[in-house]
């Protein structure tokens, strides 16, 4: 009987960065991948080296220009109809269970589980509290920076915690959650940590031939803290003590949190209850300038109060929101105000995409925004940007073409001619051939 499969998805973690820590930390199973790891590259041009774009090629084994799918969130529409690896392998005869796949529609017939991930709306698996574990978690992602965050997902998100989380994890759980007060990057470790744990639950309980789970929180901390890592502790390009002391690093903080997280799935490999494949897709090299990132804090007010006539908006990962509008008249007249709002002569957004009555908008004004920095409203009041927007970051981290993979031995022994340095799109096919055969039934 073969194994069952497990795709780890480390979103942008940079091992070259991570393996200068081996020497004085105890990362052991960080340690052991990297001593096996096998690069991987996916686009050319900066501009579709974004998580969303790469994961869908990994799920497709298509590149950008033939699937199509540039923007977080694009899946919603009908027309966007790809075979992912999810249905391709339930087609085979296999069982899938996904947990919080990026840009990845549900189009399972019988999904063991699916959670759908912070920034697409599609269909979870019909079950109470998987339903509440993605809305709570869209909530908290979403909604983070600017510390919006209902009483009622904070209690929901403690009887998630009781249903999920291990016993003998409560202890780490409530320690990242102490050290979140001063240390604010821990709320994150500490999401990516209780993702992991509904991800075994499921993945104990039910038992999926292959099964996915998505962790975002390396990728979040090389952008914000790139420059507190070791690499930059003799080098001039450092954060500024008022955003960070030089004392921390987040860098090693999550390295150790997936050092941690990882040795489950290890120990499942040890057992030989599943194989194990990793992929970061893309990974981060340092930024040249400092970026200030922002994020709108109630876009649908914030937009109305500027003069568009929105139908619905939509926040998506970071600075970026999809605006509906009811027709073509209120369409051409958003877009014009978007494209002429201007602070200090730059422009504080930019529209990168006007299609069937939306628009695809980011927050792309990159200064320092001030106390009484501000724009006219449509009835020619002054809106103070600082009341409206929360600081996400400063930008340390850019994307980068390469990534990394690490796959166990079943799977190697599958495809024997791997070279050293493989498109992502390759992986698609790694697992396609790993399910070739179907699993017997007892």
């Amino acid at each position: 009987m073969k194994k069952k499969l497990v795709l780890i998805q480390l979103n942008e973690l940079n091992f070259d960065l991570i393996k200068k820590y081996f020497l004085s930390k105890n990362l052991d199973i960080l340690k052991k991948i990297s001593k096996n790891i096998i690069n991987t590259n996916s686009e050319t041009k900066y501009e579709l080296l974004e998580p969303w774009i790469q994961w869908y090629s990994i799920y497709t084994g298509l590149r950008a220009e033939k699937h199509k799918v540039f923007r977080l969130g694009d899946v919603e529409k009908n027309k966007i109809n790809h075979n992912l690896i999810f249905e391709e392998i339930e087609n085979k005869g296999f069982s899938v269970g996904c947990v919080a796949p990026m840009n990845a529609k549900n189009k399972l017939r019988s999904p063991k589980y699916f959670v759908s991930d912070p920034w697409t709306k599609t269909r979870d698996s019909n079950d109470f509290f998987i339903k509440t574990t993605s809305k709570t978690i869209s909530e908290f992602v979403n909604n983070n920076s600017s510390s919006i965050i209902s009483k009622k997902s904070y209690f929901y998100l403690i009887l998630i915690f009781f249903r999920f989380v291990r016993v003998k994890k409560y202890f780490l759980f409530f320690k990242y959650f102490f050290y979140s007060n001063k240390k604010t990057w821990f709320k994150s470790i500490f999401l990516d940590a209780f993702i992991h744990e509904i991800h075994l639950s499921l993945l104990n309980k039910e038992k999926a031939d292959f099964s996915s789970v998505f962790f975002n929180v390396g990728a979040h901390i090389q952008h914000h803290y790139l420059f507190n890592s070791i690499d930059f502790k003799k080098r001039n390009e450092r954060n500024p003590s008022w955003y960070l002391k030089k004392k921390f690093d987040p860098i090693l903080d999550i390295a150790t949190a997936y050092n941690l997280i990882l040795k489950d799935y290890f120990y499942l490999l040890h057992k030989k209850q599943y194989e194990i494949i990793i992929s970061t897709a893309l990974s981060q090299s340092s930024n040249l300038r400092k970026e200030f990132y922002y994020r709108l804090n109630n876009h649908y007010e914030f937009l109305k109060n500027i003069g568009l006539k929105c139908k619905k908006v939509s926040p998506r990962m970071s600075r970026d929101f999809l605006i509906e509008f009811k027709n073509k008249k209120d369409l051409k007249e958003g877009c014009k105000i978007i494209k002429n709002v201007n602070l200090k002569n730059k422009p504080f957004f930019k529209v990168f995409e006007k299609k069937n009555n939306t628009l695809f908008v980011s927050l792309i004004y990159s200064s320092e925004i001030k106390k009484n920095d501000n724009i006219k409203s449509k009835d020619n009041r002054k809106i103070y940007l600082k009341d409206n927007v929360s600081f996400v970051a400063i930008k340390n981290g850019k994307h980068s073409s390469k990534g990394y993979l690490y796959i166990s031995n079943s799977v190697k022994r599958d495809n024997k001619n791997l070279g050293n340095n493989i498109n992502i799109t390759k992986i698609f096919e790694l697992i396609i051939n790993y399910f070739s055969k179907p699993i017997l039934k007892s």
